[in-house]
This record gives C-alpha cells, sequence and structure tokens, in this order.
C-alpha cells in the first residue's frame, strides 16, 4: 500500500473491492486532443468494449520530467500532472459512466497516479526544502571551512605558545631559582648593605671629627699668623714713622743748610757781578780812549797819505804795498804835481809803516783779551755757584760781551781784520 492511497484502491488491487466499490465506477477518460476522442471507452458493470493502450491518452502517459531529479524538473511535471489529472475529477464528467463493482485497470492506473502525483508534489516540495537546506548546509559548510581554517591558525598559534611556554619552564627552571633561597639571598644582601651602611657611617663621623680638629688647628694657626702679622706691622709702621721723622728732620736740616750756602752764593754772585760791571766800565772807559786815539792816528795818517801821493817827485815805491794792504784798502793814484812844504823834516815811510802796524797790533790784542778775560772771569764765577748761567743767551745779555762784539765788527768791517 503506498502513503496516502485509500483503502479501497489497495483492496481493489487485490480483487477484494467487493460491495465496497464507488457508487460511480463509470469513468469518463478524455484526451487531452479531440482526435483521440473515438479512443474513449465507456466502462459498464466491469466490462469494456473495447481496452485502450496505456500510454494513448496524455494524462496517463508518464513524463520523463517527473523523473528529474533537479528542482525546476519537479515543479513542471507537477503541474503538467495537475493539468492533466484535474480534467477527470472535474464534475460529474470525472466519474465512471456507469458504476461498476470491481475497478478497472484504468481506475486502478488513474489512482495510482493521483497517489503518484501526490507522491511527487511531496517530494518536490521536500526537493525544494531540501534544496534551501543544502543552500544552508553549504553556507555553514563555508563558515565551517573558514572556522576550521581559523581553527588550524589557532592550533598552530597554540603550538608556538605551547613551545613558548615549555621554553619559558626550561628557561626558569635553569635561570630560576626557589623562593626560599631568594628569600635568603635577599636577606643576605640586606645585612651586607646594613653593615655596609653602618661602616661608611663610622668612617664618615671619624672623617667629620678630623676635618672639625683639622678646622680648629687651622683657624688657630690663622690667628696666630695674623696676631704675629699685625705685630710685625705695627713694628714696621712704628720704625717707618721712625725714619721718617729723622728724614724730615734731615732734609730740613739739609734745606736749611743748602738755602744758606744759595744765600751766600747769592751774596758772591752780587758781589762778582758788581766787580765785573765796574771792569766792564774800564774796559769800555779804555776801549773809548783806545777808539779816540785810533781814529786820531787814522786822520794822521789819511792826511800824510794824501800829502805823500800829492807830491810830484816822490816815486812809489810803497804804492803797491799800500794798494795791497788788507788793513786801509784805498787806491792811491797820482794825481799830479803837488807842492809840500819843506820846512820841517818829516818821518820817513818806514817808519809811519811799521809804526803803524805796531798799533794794529796792540789795538788787534786789547780787543781780543778783553772779551777772554770777561770770559774768564765769568767762568770762574759760574765755577763758583751754580745759580750763574753760562748760557749763550746770558752771553749775549752781557754789556761787556755785546761791546766786544760791535767793536770787532766795527774793525772787521773797517779794516778787514
Amino acid at each position: 500500500m503506498l502513503a496516502g492511497e485509500p483503502a479501497w484502491a489497495a483492496d481493489l488491487s487485490r480483487g477484494e473491492l467487493g460491495d465496497q466499490a464507488p457508487e460511480h465506477s463509470t469513468w469518463k477518460v478524455e484526451p487531452r486532443d479531440p482526435d483521440q476522442r473515438s479512443g474513449i471507452t465507456e466502462l459498464r458493470g466491469g466490462r469494456r468494449s473495447s481496452r485502450p493502450r496505456i500510454g494513448t491518452f496524455g494524462h496517463l502517459r508518464p513524463s520523463s520530467g517527473m523523473l528529474s531529479g533537479s528542482s525546476r524538473g519537479k515543479r513542471l511535471t507537477n503541474q503538467r500532472s495537475k493539468n492533466r489529472l484535474a480534467a477527470p475529477y472535474e464534475g460529474a464528467g470525472a466519474r465512471c459512466l456507469q458504476p461498476c463493482m470491481v475497478p478497472c485497470a484504468i481506475c486502478v492506473l488513474f489512482m495510482q497516479a493521483d497517489v503518484l502525483t501526490t507522491q511527487l508534489e511531496t517530494t518536490s516540495s521536500k526537493c525544494l526544502h531540501l534544496d534551501a537546506k543544502n543552500q544552508i548546509l553549504q553556507q555553514e559548510l563555508l563558515s565551517m571551512k573558514a572556522f576550521e581554517e581559523e581553527r588550524e591558525k589557532l592550533e598552530s598559534d597554540n603550538k608556538k605558545l605551547q613551545q613558548e611556554v615549555v621554553k619559558l619552564k626550561q628557561f626558569m627552571e635553569m635561570n630560576m631559582v626557589e623562593r626560599s633561597q631568594v628569600e635568603q639571598y635577599k636577606r643576605e644582601i640586606e645585612e651586607r648593605a646594613r653593615l655596609d651602611i653602618v661602616e661608611k657611617l663610622h668612617e664618615v663621623n671619624l672623617f667629620l671629627q678630623a676635618q672639625a680638629a683639622a678646622q680648629e688647628n687651622l683657624d688657630q694657626l690663622r690667628e696666630n699668623a695674623h696676631a704675629s702679622t699685625r705685630s710685625q706691622m705695627e713694628l714696621r709702621i712704628k720704625d717707618l714713622e721712625s725714619q721718617v721723622s729723622t728724614m724730615k728732620t734731615s732734609q730740613e736740616e739739609s734745606t736749611k743748610t743748602e738755602l744758606e750756602t744759595y744765600r751766600q752764593l747769592y751774596l758772591e754772585e752780587l758781589k762778582v757781578r758788581k766787580s765785573l760791571r765796574n771792569k766792564l766800565n774800564r774796559t769800555n772807559e779804555r776801549l773809548s780812549e783806545s777808539n779816540t786815539k785810533l781814529l786820531a792816528e787814522r786822520q794822521q795818517h789819511q792826511t800824510l797819505l794824501r800829502t805823500l801821493t800829492m807830491s810830484p817827485g816822490l816815486e812809489t815805491p810803497y804804492c803797491g804795498h799800500f794798494e795791497n794792504n788788507s788793513v786801509l784798502k784805498g787806491n792811491l793814484t797820482p794825481r799830479g804835481n803837488l807842492v809840500i812844504p819843506t820846512l820841517k823834516p818829516r818821518p820817513s815811510y818806514d817808519y809811519w809803516e811799521t809804526s803803524l802796524w805796531k798799533m794794529q797790533r796792540e789795538l788787534e790784542k786789547a780787543v781780543t783779551r778783553a772779551p777772554e778775560e770777561a770770559a774768564t772771569e765769568v767762568e770762574r764765577g759760574s765755577c763758583r755757584t751754580p745759580l750763574v748761567s753760562t748760557d749763550d743767551s746770558i752771553l749775549n745779555q752781557d754789556p761787556v760781551w755785546k761791546a766786544s762784539q760791535e767793536y770787532v765788527q766795527i774793525l772787521n768791517k773797517n779794516y778787514m781784520i
């Protein structure tokens, strides 16, 4: 018995329907095409006038799409089956023309087709459901693949981490020690540090004490040094004060003596100046007398020369001498016959020449001697006292020196001495 098949269809297939057959056992099968209407057979009382071939009518022919596995083919097959099987069951035409007690083979086939259609519909719905489920499963499969890849990656990371953990454990086993040993090491280090600190503090205290003692000694030495230097400075100041006082007294005495000497020298200088002034006056008087004598002699000499040049009978043996004389510088030329009186005898020319020469020599000596004597006297006075200056300016201011210089210039101008 098929799923969804009625009980009477099963009995019919076994030939046990009997009186339980449906009232309308006469079926009218209409073909899809009008050409096939001639093959319609009316079944009455279980008999058939003609037996149509299986597959003649379209609604009994199985479709190839009904056996397809795809969802689209199943949908088309179900729709066609519904369209084909709807005609025999619509209204009164879907019943047999005459009721029959024993179902015929066509009715059985119709019922089997109906059962198969229902099975096909359920199968197609199941296929659709399975397709949707398959898509969901494919999506789940993809997600599972991604989860699998992630899981593999995580497993590899986990393996790496486990290896690192193993390495860390080995490192800790090799390099780490137990907590008790660490505590013991810690206590030992703290004890050593405490002892070191105590020792360092003791050393620092000793150093500070030594530094304080050294500072006290240094302060004491500094005070002693300051006291000694202070005493030395006081003694030095007293000594310097005494030296200054002695120097002041000696300076005062020396200044007094110098003033006295300067006063004496000044008085001597005044005396020397007075004597020099007197000498200068005397020399001036002498010079004036000698000048007057010289002028008189010159006039006499000129008159003598005029008389000599004016005489006609005189030769001029000394004319060349007078012309070349550097003292007179006169050009003697004969100017005609001169009449010279011969009342008194006159000296010769040699006498006049020698006398003039002697006078010139004495004049030169007197002129040169007077400045030299004045200069020597001035030098003696300057050697006696340093107040007398021997500069050229002071000599130029001396009247004796000025007079002698003027006299020498006059002689040089007149007589070319």
